[in-house]
């Protein structure tokens, strides 16, 4: 991984900590179960949509690195 996605990453990383705490502050003031059940699974779909945008610039960087097997 390069020094450029390293910071991206790290980017990327405050803004999933920036994002979950203010899906965690909705969850603390919901006032009805459906509320927080939508507020959950959506702090766990952006996980997983981190988690797979990391992967998939992962490939990138190797595909970028090793070019002949394009």
């Amino acid at each position: 991984m390069t020094a450029l996605n390293k910071e991206t990453r790290t980017g990327m990383e405050n803004d999933l900590k920036w994002t979950e705490a203010i899906i965690d502050q909705a969850i603390e003031t919901a006032t009805d179960y459906t509320t927080i059940a939508i507020l959950k699974k959506v702090k766990a779909e952006i996980a997983e949509t981190d988690k797979r945008l990391f992967q998939a610039q992962g490939q990138l960087d190797g595909l970028a690195w090793n070019h002949e097997e394009w």
